[in-house]
């Protein structure tokens, strides 16, 4: 469903013509009634003659409730901007306009309302061309004007089919699996509980479906849900939609708040855009402005950092750095709106280009400013390279949510960038491409140079050790536990480390013993081989080579441990398994007198070596005999 904002000065006739166009009366407030003036948002819908259904946000145009205007038109893919005929265009029609070109609102028609009160075809003409110099260099410099009369219907069919004309222009909203709802009413119906109303983006929910109330954290789930007044069990984005919530106080939900399917970006305390100030604003952006923030129905307070000027003037665009009050949920590609509190005048507006940024940087860094300026005005290469420098690993979901192009056009794109080599495949097995984490090559050079120097010098301070464990790698390279095992398993596959004992290693490293240490295992070997399949247990072992020399033997695999405190030479036990595999393969079976009997060993020895290959899979015990097993290799 597409859905239509009114804009124009107060008293214009927006709530009347939504009124004639739809049968439903916009103004749901008694205080809007007896004042007969929008002071909230009002909602609509119609049927066109195409038979598709269009709603309605209708917005009040007094200048005291610009914020309620902002809060309804964020959400909007039309809008329809209304203007008296008897009065003509007037500041709110200005402030209005301004504001949806700061919104990038690209679809519109006007309508010249109360033309009935009008006489003097003089006058419209002149009222018609001030119009057409005022949209001029705006998205409805184009656009039909229609003379209409609300009271007559004069003119009414002819702006239903300049509406339904706009409307075959739009593009269905994109969804990418992240539904996201602006809360612009909250309410409580008897019997059923919170019931919150907005218009769905990005994703669709369904009856049932756990959700985040975002900023507060709030985890709960639609027990219903309705559009146009209609119970539905799923919501498509662009719908307006009305979700019941499970389990929660209306007075816990207030309008801005965000309700989302649980995968949307944390809350934001500091974020950074590019904006735009208007060329009639009556002052410029300067560093450390207070502003007021408004993105779709919320609004909060910040602090405004320049980067790469001192002020930005009227007529100009540059980029901020956005310090909130409080955290708001935000996506990378929203736009906001920047309004003067004291003087209520909005100031310009723009585009969220980072969300959740960690900390401040210098004002002047030439390589932000460059990468910023790659991600605002660069190519979709440039774009999404932009972006994957700022997120070290990312996904096309990462992409979908940042940048406003199909899908499909984004995969092709990562495609062409991996047979360029500029970006990595680090799941190559996955086949689903949405489930796939790519990097930029620049990134992974620098992390598999900063890896494999920290392996070289964990080695060298550590020669007895069979390698790092990922937690101590972890600690050491600060990435995130999930991310570095997406890392460590591309650098597994590509042979740049090896695991060894649940341990980290270069494939050419070996564990290093010095002279003496070499002295003392050889003659522990020197006893071991009087008696190979009765060995030496712990004890006799690290009298002889000490504690440390015994657990690097093990943690090298020389020597394995097959029970409690039995351990035998790596390379008796290759015999003893080359033995049994083969003496079953011949008669089927092997009892532990004949493997005893035949080592010149005890039934000690034999039973724990027999038990030790049960548990590896290479036999597997029937009665009092061992069989094969399903591994009929060596134990790892």
């Amino acid at each position: 469903m597409k859905v239509i904002g009114t804009a124009g000065h107060v008293d214009h006739g927006k709530s009347t013509l939504v009124s004639v166009l739809t049968g439903m009366d916009p103004d749901r407030l008694k205080e809007e009634k007896t004042r007969q003036m929008t002071i909230d948002l009002g909602f609509a819908w119609m049927n066109l003659p195409s038979g598709e259904t269009i709603g309605f946000v209708d917005v009040p145009g007094h200048i005291d409730f610009v914020d309620n205007m902002i809060s309804g038109v964020g959400g909007i893919d039309a809008v329809v901007l209304v203007i008296a005929a008897d009065e003509g265009v007037m500041p709110q029609t200005r402030e209005h306009l301004e504001i949806l070109d700061l919104l990038a609102i690209n679809y519109g028609v006007i309508a010249l309302t109360k033309c009935d009160l009008v006489t003097d075809n003089e006058w419209l003409e002149i009222v018609t061309e001030d119009i057409r110099k005022s949209v001029k260099n705006t998205f409805l410099e184009s656009s039909p004007i229609i003379p209409i009369s609300a009271k007559t219907k004069a003119g009414i069919p002819e702006l239903i089919e300049a509406i339904e004309n706009v409307i075959s222009g739009i593009k269905n909203r994109r969804d990418i699996s992240r539904p996201r709802l602006s809360v612009d009413r909250v309410f409580t119906i008897k019997g059923f509980g919170t019931v919150v109303t907005g218009t769905l983006m990005d994703g669709m929910l369904h009856t049932g479906d756990e959700i985040c109330i975002l900023p507060k954290g709030i985890i709960s789930r639609i027990r219903g849900l309705q559009s146009l007044k209609r119970n539905v069990d799923q919501v498509f984005p662009g719908s307006r939609v009305a979700i019941n919530i499970q389990g929660i106080d209306a007075s816990t939900v207030e309008r801005g708040d965000m309700i989302t399917g649980g995968q949307a970006s944390r809350p934001s305390k500091r974020i950074d855009a590019h904006v735009t100030v208007l060329s009639e604003s009556l002052k410029s952006l300067k560093h450390n402005d207070q502003v007021k923030v408004h993105l779709f129905a919320a609004s909060r307070m910040g602090r405004i950092r320049l980067l790469g000027a001192e002020e930005i003037n009227p007529g100009s665009e540059g980029y901020i750095q956005i310090e909130f009050s409080d955290p708001i949920p935000v996506e990378i590609g929203d736009r906001i709106i920047l309004r003067n509190p004291s003087l209520s005048l909005t100031i310009g507006g723009g585009e969220i280009m980072r969300v959740d940024v960690p900390q401040k940087y210098k004002r002047f860094d030439e390589n932000n400013l460059k990468t910023l300026a790659r991600i605002f005005h660069g190519t979709l290469d440039e774009k999404i390279l932009g972006i994957a420098d700022q997120n070290f690993i990312f996904s096309t979901k990462d992409l979908y949510a940042r940048i406003p192009e199909s899908p499909e056009i984004i995969r092709i794109e990562i495609e062409r960038l991996i047979d360029s080599r500029k970006i990595i495949d680090l799941l190559s097995k996955e086949t689903n491409f949405d489930k796939k984490a790519f990097i930029t090559t620049e990134n992974w050079t620098e992390f598999r140079k900063k890896m494999m120097n920290l392996l070289d010098g964990y080695h060298t301070k550590n020669p007895m050790s069979d390698g790092i464990s990922k937690i101590e790698l972890q600690q050491s390279l600060k990435i995130n536990k999930d991310l570095l095992e997406i890392l460590l398993n591309h650098a597994l596959y590509l042979k740049l480390i090896i695991k060894k004992n649940e341990h980290l290693q270069l494939p050419n490293y070996s564990i290093q013993f010095s002279a003496d240490q070499i002295g003392k295992i050889e003659e522990l070997f020197k006893i071991w081989d009087q008696r190979p399949y009765k060995p030496p247990d712990e004890m006799e072992i690290t009298e002889v080579v000490g504690k440390k020399v015994f657990n690097a033997l093990v943690a090298d695999g020389k020597i394995i441990r097959v029970s409690t405190d039995i351990y035998f030479r790596d390379s008796e036990i290759e015999k003893m398994t080359n033995f049994v595999i083969q003496t079953i393969s011949k008669k089927n079976e092997i009892t532990v007198a004949e493997f005893r009997d035949y080592f010149k060993s005890t039934r000690k020895y034999a039973l724990a070596f027999l038990e030790y290959l049960d548990r590896s899979g290479v036999t597997l015990r029937d009665g009092d005999v061992r069989r094969l097993g399903k591994i009929n290799k060596l134990p790892g």
